[in-house]
């Protein structure tokens, strides 16, 4: 978006967000920050509510009416917005592929959800353990696995196919500029399967559940130290996590994040035999010391479930 459109408060919130980055490398939390480069960067800035007697922002049924901008902006909305709220910002995206979104965060009275689990005995929290997989997003401990359609990998050719045609063009011709909003349809129809995919279960998994168990993982580490760059980004675990989050304290779940260092893999969910020479390799869990088979995920989701319900019962006999 042109510069002659963003108002001082979209220029406060870039002060704001400068400070904020030198602050936290100064304190050790981050690292140095970076700056934008023009062209490969998210397009987007921030504008707030600045008085509530006389908004500048305002939104009137599907029209938005934004700062230094004439005529108010007919916009989708993809749920209906909840009476009783107070419009603070909105964050403007032009996306690659030439799309704008529009980000509305609204305020509302504060009120607590109860969470679920606390109010039912030991024995009936319906519990969910879920272990990561790279080829089906996770294996769950009854077995399960979601039909994920992994969206990258399906378009990974088409895109390919195209950045071919991309560099045998004059860098920054018309043709050249055509062919780079292509090929960023492409990557934005894949990331929107994503989102989809990913809402979806995780609005199933916090409302039909009590309590998710999950590993608490580093996924940047995964993607450097196993070679599975485009397998772990296509698979959007982080993102999925970060959706968990947010539903759970929305609908009363609750999600219990187990040490990554917890041997899952390794511990039979039966016996409690950790088979240490257990490789990445082998699929299949044949215990040594009772003989059982399963797969290696299904039992690693079971162990997570059971070490989650043991930390969480032990965290609310601590509270009481």
């Amino acid at each position: 978006m042109h510069t002659g459109l963003r108002d001082s408060l979209c220029l406060a919130n870039v002060q704001l967000r400068f400070i904020k980055a030198v602050n936290d490398f100064l304190s050790g939390e981050r690292g140095y920050p970076n700056f934008k480069k023009k062209h490969t960067c998210k397009d987007s800035y921030t504008t707030n509510l600045a008085n509530k007697k006389n908004p500048n922002v305002i939104l009137d049924g599907c029209m938005l009416k934004l700062p230094k901008v004439k005529e108010p902006i007919k916009i989708c909305l993809h749920r209906k917005i909840r009476a009783g709220g107070t419009l603070k910002s909105c964050t403007i995206t032009h996306e690659p592929n030439g799309k704008w979104y529009f980000s509305l965060v609204f305020e509302y009275p504060k009120s607590e959800i109860p969470k679920t689990a606390d109010n039912k005995e030991a024995g009936e929290i319906h519990s969910i353990g879920l272990d990561m997989s790279l080829p089906e997003l996770y294996v769950d401990s009854e077995g399960n696995t979601p039909l994920y359609p992994k969206p990258y990998r399906k378009m990974e050719k088409k895109i390919a196919k195209e950045q071919r045609h991309l560099s045998r063009m004059e860098k920054d011709s018309n043709n050249y500029q055509k062919q780079l909003a292509k090929i960023a349809k492409l990557h934005a129809k894949a990331k929107h399967q994503r989102y989809d995919f990913l809402h979806k279960l995780s609005y199933g998994l916090t409302t039909q559940y009590d309590l998710v168990c999950i590993e608490d993982l580093n996924m940047a580490a995964i993607r450097k130290s196993l070679s599975f760059g485009k397998s772990t980004s296509d698979n959007g675990w982080g993102m999925f996590t970060s959706m968990l989050d947010y539903k759970a304290d929305w609908y009363g779940c609750t999600i219990i994040r187990v040490d990554k260092w917890f041997p899952s893999s390794k511990t039979y969910c039966v016996c409690g035999h950790i088979h240490k020479e257990l490789k990445l390799s082998d699929r299949q869990y044949v215990c040594p010391e009772c003989g059982h088979v399963r797969g290696r995920d299904h039992q690693a989701a079971v162990n997570i479930r059971n070490e989650g319900m043991r930390l969480y019962l032990e965290r609310r006999s601590e509270a009481a």
